[in-house]
C-alpha cells in the first residue's frame, strides 16, 4: 500500500481532467487497496458525487482482486439449510465488500445485523412472522422494484442501510437476523423469487419479504396452483441448503452485471460460482 501522507493530495486532483495527470493519479490510488472510507472519513474530506464515482471505480480493481484472495470452496459445510451460518456469513460479506463502492462509511454486515437482532429483541418480536412485520412494512426494508438489477441490491450492508433490495437480499436479512434470535426461519430456492421457509404446527409456511412479508401455508399454494411444476413443488416442501443460497447469490449477481454490461465483474462472479463445482442456471434470477 502507498503512504498514506499522499492520499489527501491524490483526492484533491480527482476533478483534473488533464489526461496525463488523470492518468497518474489512477496509478498512484490503485496500490491504496479497494476501500478507502476509513481514510477518507479520517480526512474529512468532502468528495463531490462525480469524484466518488471516479475513486469508486479506480478502487474497483482491488476489490476484484482482494474477492478472488479469499473466496474458497466451502466443501460440505454448506450442504444443509441448517449447517454453517458463520461460514455462509462469511462468504456473503466478501460479497458484500466487493460490491461497496469503498469509498462511503458504513457499519459491517455482521455489526449491522446485530444490531437489528438486538433492536427486535428489545421489542420483544419472539415470533418469525412478527420479527418479519416489523422488518418490511415499509419504513425499514422495501422491494427496490425502481431499480430491480442493480448488483448493490445483493450487497446486505447496502440493503440495510438503504431500506431496499430484491426477494433474496430481503429474505437472507431476515433469515440472519431470525438465526442470530435462534429462530428457525431457512430459504426456500423458489425459480424466479426467492421465500423463506418456516415450519409450524400447521405445516410449512413461506414468507415473501418482498411482498411486504405476506406469509402464506404451502398445502394452500400447492392446492391454489394445480399446474405447478414439479421443481417448483420440490422447493416448497422442504427448506434449501446453504449452498443454494449462495449459488442463488451468485446467479443473480452474474445477471445483474450482465444486464448492465458490466462483463468483467460477471466473469469473475462466474468464476466463483464454477468454484463451487454445482451445475447453475444463470437464467433464473432473484
Amino acid at each position: 500500500m502507498s503512504d498514506l501522507a499522499t492520499l489527501p493530495y491524490l483526492l484533491r486532483l480527482l476533478d483534473d481532467e488533464e489526461p496525463t495527470v488523470r492518468s497518474e493519479i489512477k496509478a498512484q490510488l490503485s496500490h491504496f487497496g479497494g476501500d478507502l472510507s476509513d481514510h477518507i472519513a479520517g480526512l474529512g474530506i468532502d468528495l463531490s458525487p462525480q469524484d466518488r464515482e471516479v475513486l469508486s471505480q479506480i478502487l474497483l480493481p482491488a476489490r476484484r482482486k482482494a474477492l478472488r484472495e479469499a473466496w474458497f470452496a466451502p466443501g460440505k459445510a454448506l450442504d444443509h439449510a441448517d449447517g454453517d451460518w458463520d461460514l455462509l456469513e462469511s462468504f456473503l460479506r466478501l460479497l458484500s465488500d466487493y460490491l461497496h463502492d469503498g469509498v462511503s462509511l458504513r457499519a459491517s454486515l455482521s455489526d449491522a445485523l446485530d444490531d437489528w437482532a438486538e433492536e427486535s429483541a428489545s421489542l420483544s418480536l419472539n415470533e418469525p412472522l412478527l420479527v418479519a412485520n416489523w422488518l418490511f412494512d415499509g419504513k425499514r426494508l422495501r422491494a427496490n422494484r425502481k431499480d430491480y438489477y442493480n448488483p448493490r441490491n445483493s450487497d446486505l450492508a447496502e440493503v440495510l442501510e438503504t431500506g431496499v433490495g430484491n426477494p433474496l437480499s430481503l429474505s437472507l436479512i431476515l433469515i440472519l437476523i431470525a438465526q442470530r434470535r435462534e429462530m428457525p426461519v431457512f430459504g426456500c430456492n423458489y425459480p424466479g423469487h426467492f421465500l423463506c421457509w418456516l415450519d409450524t404446527a400447521d405445516g410449512p409456511q413461506v414468507i415473501d419479504p418482498y411482498n411486504k412479508a405476506r406469509m402464506l401455508p404451502v398445502k394452500q399454494i400447492v392446492h391454489n396452483n394445480p399446474g405447478l411444476s414439479n421443481v417448483s413443488r420440490e422447493t416448497l416442501a422442504a427448506p434449501c441448503s446453504q449452498l443454494d443460497i449462495l449459488k442463488r447469490m451468485l446467479s443473480n449477481l452474474s445477471h445483474s452485471f450482465t444486464k448492465i454490461n458490466s462483463p468483467e465483474d460477471a466473469e469473475l462472479v462466474r468464476e466463483l460460482l464454477d468454484s463451487l463445482d454445482e451445475p447453475h442456471d444463470f437464467d433464473v434470477p432473484f
